[in-house]
């Protein structure tokens, strides 16, 4: 399942922190002008701050905040100790344009550094030195309001004026403080290089592992107990870490396929989540904090997980930053409820269910996800359900309690899909959408994808297969962002006919690459727990 992190409202009005004691650069377009600078008051003094808007539409992540810690100290020019979850989630989105243009680590390191030296690292969004804005204080003649406070788009601009100025990519060996004040103009070229050392400690942070989801699997060991195996991603390919959880004694068919990943303490990491049907018939969450420390954070009174399916769903659905999970069940009379519980950062608690009119879930199988479908930085949960017509469609429940219908099709059977629906952000527009991964019936499959509006879902082009036979895939899907790049993509564990297997990886759900290929390893025993998740 997608994994959404935890978004925080306050990105949206931005940080109110006053800026450290240097001027603003008045940046100039190439053959422009630069305008006089005023000086800004220091980081150290309340004084006086300026309004700030988000530089990632989606908010913050709780991520962003983990590293935001763990760079404070580390830094040692302006920014060390002034780090936080916005300015950081302003140098992802800078990083993340740098990478989407398919350009050196550099170019980002740059960007960065400009962007230190202009506003460190905040989106500016009242005109402090005559006309400038955003990050990189561009002024009125670089584009408009909307596009300066853009953060993608101004980095792009800053990007496309440093390509014109140093063609055949002489950028990557001028020195980097030359680089940005050609491109700024400033009436102060000394003060960039000293920032690059910092930027480049920002950017080594977040330009590939700490940013980039991967895969795990729970397999059975056919013994009694059960390991964890967990990949790495160095943003272009997966690499094994190793099986960093062995169980003591573990019966595999007490679990099925409930098993989901979520950040659900809070930590910037992603967790494992299992159902486990104890002996007295009643089930416990059992927990593996980045997918190796494991706990038991809930023990249930009398409850049959039978019907609940392949059916748990991880995430942030009341927006706290802390996942938590949800079960789908069947009610045996036509009706079903969706089993909510809160996380405290170290335990779950019972919360309120939705309980459903008719419902047949025979018609949803497992077909249930998570992901914020709507862009208010909430989870929510998404399911498919087979119409009597021959028709289907996507139901969704906002928070994982206000359910709509967001989309009906023409004729198409869900049998073929299997439990294959993922959700994810694949477009970067900062709402999830469904993807479903179908059987065509001749040895080829159809990735069939869809775009959220906010209040619905939309037809998008989809990706089409050569030789596939999905019986070697079973439901081993999920999705993330592997790469790093702020859009979601689709992973597919593939058992091959020599014994070992492949992760097949389609970036933002559309272009495929083979990331990884084992030695001999059944996926059998593996089941459909397959997961992703920044570990």
């Amino acid at each position: 399942m997608s994994t959404v992190l935890g978004r925080s409202a306050a990105a949206f009005v931005g940080a109110t922190m006053a800026l450290a004691a240097m001027p603003f650069v008045a940046s100039a377009d190439p053959g422009g002008t630069p305008l006089p600078s005023k000086p800004v008051p220091a980081l150290a003094s309340p004084a006086l701050a300026y309004q700030t808007v988000a530089c990632d539409p989606r908010g913050t992540t709780s991520l962003d905040a983990a590293l935001a810690t763990s760079l404070n100290s580390q830094l040692r020019s302006d920014m060390r100790g002034y780090m936080n979850a916005y300015r950081t989630s302003c140098a992802r989105m800078i990083i993340n344009a740098a990478k989407a243009r398919g350009l050196a680590q550099r170019a980002a390191v740059i960007a960065v550094t400009t962007a230190i030296v202009e506003t460190h690292l905040q989106n500016i969004s009242e005109e402090v030195d005559h006309t400038s804005l955003g990050l990189f204080q561009q002024q009125e003649w670089w584009g408009s309001r909307a596009q300066r406070l853009n953060a993608t788009w101004a980095t792009n601009k800053f990007l496309s004026v440093m390509e014109s100025k140093y063609p055949n990519k002489s950028w990557m060996t001028a020195p980097i403080g030359e680089v940005c004040q050609a491109v700024q103009v400033s009436a102060y070229p000394d003060r960039y290089q000293v920032q690059a050392g910092d930027a480049q400690i920002i950017v080594n942070a977040l330009w590939n592992g700490a940013g980039s989801a991967a895969p795990a699997l729970m397999r059975d060991d056919g013994d009694g107990t059960m390991t964890l195996w967990r990949w790495s991603s160095s943003g272009s390919s997966f690499s094994l870490e190793g099986d960093l959880f062995e169980s003591g004694g573990w019966t595999m068919s007490r679990v099925g396929d409930r098993v989901a990943a979520g950040d659900v303490d809070g930590d910037g990491r992603d967790d494992v989540v299992a159902t486990y049907q104890e002996s007295d018939g009643s089930f416990s969450f059992r927990v593996w904090k980045g997918g190796v420390s494991h706990e038991r954070w809930y023990s249930s009174g009398p409850f049959n997980l039978d019907p609940v399916g392949g059916r748990l769903v991880v995430g942030d659905f009341n927006g706290d930053g802390k996942a938590e999970p949800a079960l789908m069940r069947d009610d045996g009379d036509g009706t079903m409820t969706i089993w909510r519980w809160l996380s405290s950062g170290s335990s779950f608690e019972r919360a309120s269910d939705y309980e459903s009119g008719g419902w047949t879930m025979s018609r949803v199988g497992d077909r249930v996800a998570a992901g914020d479908v709507n862009g208010d930085g909430k989870d929510d949960i998404v399911a498919t359900y087979q119409e009597s017509d021959g028709s289907f469609s996507y139901r969704v429940w906002k928070g994982g309690l206000s359910h709509e219908r967001w989309y009906s099709s023409g004729p198409f059977n869900l049998d073929p899909v299997g439990g294959r629906l993922v959700v994810g952000d694949f477009n970067g527009d900062g709402k999830a959408e469904p993807a479903m991964m179908r059987d065509d019936g001749d040895r080829t499959m159809t990735i069939w994808r869809w775009v959220s509006s906010g209040s619905s879902f939309e037809r998008a082009s989809d990706y089409e297969s050569g030789g596939w036979t999905m019986s070697q895939v079973e439901d081993r899907v999920a999705a993330g962002d592997v790469n790093g790049d702020g859009k979601d993509d689709i992973v597919a564990a593939y058992q091959n006919a020599a014994g070992d297997f492949t992760y097949h990886v389609w970036k933002n759900a559309w272009t495929h690459g083979e990331w990884y290929t084992s030695g001999q390893y059944s996926l059998g025993p593996v089941d459909s727990r397959m997961i992703l998740g920044r570990w």
